[in-house]
């Protein structure tokens, strides 16, 4: 299970690579990319850190992403709530981790406050969300070589905004992301199949391990 969910991510990392670039090309479409920089096809809102003081677990108030931590299995996951509210972003905009871990991508599964890890990518009419969001899946593992400061890498608005992508026809937009979207909806059920078949390996270990659980050993017949 656990080499059949490598080879899958594997398989889709390739298949970003050539889908998103315009190496490869999926039946019936042809004509050019066009090059545009993010700032010319989305709104890119920085987050900005609410005082302490105000966070509360309970509920009260937005929930609040400052980072990576608030991130599992690609959506928000906030911890803490917050009564200062000072940036947001809405259910279904992409989520970026600004500060290390840099370039990590999400969907908001929240209307939530974001802290100054976080930055929210908001897509315009003519640009499906889902095509940038598998772009910027493409570009995940790239955000090292443009971060900044010696304590904390950063990743500055200005530089988000300068992202340069590749974008075909809305129709041609949609159908890569369909594409790549069934694609991670495969490894998300290998995942979950994995980690049913370690909860129960585990389970039983403890039971056989503690005598809860005997092996029956038939004898061989005479």
């Amino acid at each position: 299970m656990e080499k059949l969910l490598a080879n899958s991510q594997r398989q889709k990392k390739a298949l970003m690579q050539q889908l998103l670039t315009g190496k490869k090309r999926l039946p019936g479409f042809t004509g050019e990319w066009h090059k545009r920089r993010l700032s010319d096809c989305c709104y890119v809102q920085m987050g900005s850190s609410p005082k302490s003081e105000f966070y509360n677990d309970a509920g009260v108030g937005l929930p609040l992403l400052q980072g990576n931590a608030d991130i599992k299995d690609r959506r928000s996951a906030p911890r803490i709530y917050t009564t200062d509210v000072t940036k947001t972003c809405k259910v279904g905009d992409i989520l970026l981790s600004v500060r290390a871990p840099v370039g990590n991508v999400a969907i908001s599964a929240h209307h939530a406050c974001i802290g100054r890890g976080i930055a929210c990518i908001q897509t315009n009419d003519e640009n499906l969300s889902s095509f940038i969001y598998q772009s910027f899946l493409n570009l995940e593992d790239s955000w090292s070589t443009v971060s900044q400061g010696s304590t904390f890498e950063a990743v500055s608005g200005d530089d988000l905004r300068k992202t340069i992508l590749y974008l075909p026809t809305l129709p041609e937009q949609k159908a890569i992301a369909s594409v790549l979207t069934k694609a991670d909806e495969e490894i998300t059920l290998l995942k979950s199949d994995l980690s049913r078949l370690r909860q129960e390996k585990k389970a039983l270990m403890q039971q056989l391990l503690t005598g809860k659980r005997r092996v029956k050993i038939e004898a061989d017949a005479g």
